[in-house]
């Protein structure tokens, strides 16, 4: 969007910078009044001119008119000059203002423009001014979007008088600078639950990794239980077995041995013989 600063400075009540009522400025050339010099005789007879000299009285009526001319004139040369002091001080501050909106709006502004008035003396004087200014926020970028506003807002109302159009464009400034705070905030609150919701997700992976770490030591130690009951079962299954055929081979061998003393068999192995036998 573009806007306009302008320099609508107050101006004097019911006076407008330039010519007044005097009407526009007359050369010095014209200035000049040259009273007249011949005059119909009021005692002449009907229809025969007074020839001779102008009376003394027609010469009073003339001085006075010349004099008369003489003050209009330096009148009009004392209007001419406060107006042109008032086009000058216009000039002035009308400049003034509009570079100040330049200067500080930057990138933003254009440059400066004005309308002149053709002063008494032939020079031009600017009389208003404008500065045309971008108040369009900055695509996909508010904190842009903020800085521009901010500086929007100084250049319109960094003038001394600021006019209606400046304190317009500041309000349009300072609307935009909000909706930019409110899109910063926004922005700022998604990327801190963002934050938080991957710092969830890494303790969660963290407890899980830990959580598998545990579990297979856990496995581990269960395994190794599991072998250690497993070898204890089998050495106690052996030394069971061990046991039942110790007992087995003693009762074989006491059942032999009161056969032997019944005279019912003689030894498998008697005392003295040599085993020679293939298994």
């Amino acid at each position: 969007m573009i806007n306009q600063l302008s320099s609508q400075l107050p101006r004097s009540a019911g006076q407008e910078l330039g010519l007044t009522s005097s009407g526009s400025a007359r050369p010095d050339s014209e200035r000049a009044t040259t009273a007249t010099t011949s005059v119909a005789s009021t005692n002449a007879p009907v229809g025969q001119e007074r020839s001779g000299d102008v009376t003394t009285a027609d010469q009073r009526v003339a001085g006075s008119e010349a004099t008369t001319n003489l003050a209009s004139e330096r009148a009009q040369e004392q209007a001419e000059l406060v107006q042109v002091r008032e086009l000058a001080q216009r000039d002035r501050e009308v400049k003034a203002h509009e570079r100040a909106h330049a200067a500080i709006g930057g990138e933003h502004t254009s440059a400066p423009s004005y309308t002149y008035q053709k002063g008494p003396d032939g020079r031009l004087y600017a009389v208003d001014g404008e500065v045309r200014i971008d108040t369009s926020p900055v695509a996909n970028d508010p904190q842009a979007t903020l800085e521009k506003a901010e500086t929007i807002m100084r250049a319109a109302l960094s003038v001394s008088e600021p006019s209606d159009a400046d304190r317009r464009v500041a309000a349009e400034a300072r609307s935009m600078a909000a909706e930019a705070r409110a899109e910063i905030a926004k922005a700022n609150q998604e990327a801190e639950l963002a934050r938080a919701e991957e710092a969830t997700q890494a303790r969660e992976d963290e407890q899980s990794s830990t959580d598998q770490t545990e579990q297979a030591k856990e496995n581990t130690q269960q395994s190794d239980q599991l072998r250690q009951e497993n070898k204890r079962r089998t050495q106690e299954s052996l030394e069971a077995f061990n046991e039942r055929l110790n007992a087995i081979n003693e009762t074989m061998r006491q059942v032999n041995q009161r056969l032997i003393d019944a005279g019912v068999a003689e030894k498998l192995f008697p005392e003295g013989s040599v085993i020679d036998r293939n298994v």
